[in-house]
Parts: C-alpha cells; sequence; structure tokens
C-alpha cells in the first residue's frame, strides 16, 4: 500500500492512519485530515488523536493553536477585566475635562449674544422668526408682463422661433 502522504487529502481513508504514518507525516494538511477523520469517527482512537495533535504541535504550532486554543485562566480573566475598567474610567474623566472646557470657551463667546444668533429654522407649518424685525418682506407680487402690457419693441429671439408653438400646440 502507497503511503498516506503520497495520496490527495480526499483520498485518505481512516484505515491509512496509524502511529508508523503519523510519526513520519511532516505535512500539516495531512494532519489535520487525520484528526478530522479521528473525529468524525466518534473520538474512539484517544491515543492516535493524541498522536496527529502532538505530531501537528511540532510540525505546524500556529494552526495547531488556532485548532486548540488554550484556556485562559481566571488571572488572565481578570487581569483583562481589570484593563476594560481602567480604560473606561480614562475615557469618562477626559469627557468630562472636555465637557468642561467646552462649557466655559461657550460662555467666554460674545457672539452668541448678538440678536438672532439663536434663531433656528422654523418648525415645519410655522412663520419664520425675523431676526430683524424692522426689515420686512413688501406685501404684493412682482407685476407680470403679459401679451397685452408688452410693448411693440420688446420682441424677443425667443418669440422669432417656431418653437414656442411647438410647445403650446395641443396633442390630440
Amino acid at each position: 500500500m502507497a503511503p498516506a502522504q503520497q495520496k490527495p487529502l480526499n483520498e485518505i481513508k481512516l484505515d491509512d492512519i496509524d502511529f508508523e504514518v503519523v510519526e513520519q507525516c511532516r505535512d500539516k494538511n495531512v494532519l489535520k485530515r487525520y484528526l478530522k477523520l479521528i473525529q468524525d469517527d466518534g473520538n474512539y482512537f484517544v491515543d492516535l488523536q493524541k498522536a496527529c495533535k502532538q505530531k501537528l504541535l511540532e510540525v505546524a504550532p500556529k494552526d495547531y493553536y488556532l485548532l486548540y486554543p488554550r484556556p485562559t485562566t481566571a488571572a488572565e480573566e481578570e487581569e483583562a477585566m481589570r484593563d476594560i475598567l481602567e480604560w473606561e474610567a480614562e475615557v469618562k474623566e477626559i469627557d468630562k475635562s472636555l465637557q468642561s472646557v467646552a462649557s466655559r470657551s461657550k460662555k467666554d463667546q460674545i457672539w452668541d449674544e448678538l440678536p438672532g444668533s439663536k434663531v433656528k429654522l422654523p418648525i415645519r407649518g410655522q412663520e419664520p422668526v425675523l431676526s430683524r424685525p424692522n426689515v420686512q418682506k413688501k406685501e404684493g407680487r412682482p407685476k407680470i408682463q403679459d401679451d397685452q402690457n408688452r410693448k411693440d419693441k420688446d420682441t424677443y429671439a425667443r418669440d422669432k422661433t417656431g418653437m414656442r408653438d411647438y410647445y403650446c400646440l395641443e396633442q390630440g
């Protein structure tokens, strides 16, 4: 029988795995395939699985720790939580100091005291608040020139083209 290392990965069977083959193996992908086959079979071959894990740790430790990360200890979890709580306290202190600086700078500004500086856009359906009440819009509409008010000398280039007739004709 040919060694398992020469076979493609999808052709490796559970029967191909034994301790001698695992010891001779140097390919991390083949070792991962061995582990998958053993786990899919129900983890009955515990010693063989340990041998595969040990060999994978020797050949490719990065891949081993990606597949089997080491568990964290209580001390490591406590240290991580302490770091997070310290960071949170620092951020709260910085926020508080920035808010106090912002409130002091707003008090020092003279532009806030000008009339109309605090005028906001009106709420839809309400009249806008005028910043200067003495200046108001004039009532009435501008006088629209129609054909009757126009004089003969007021002729425009647009009246000389046929485009006006094109758009004014009713389509029927």
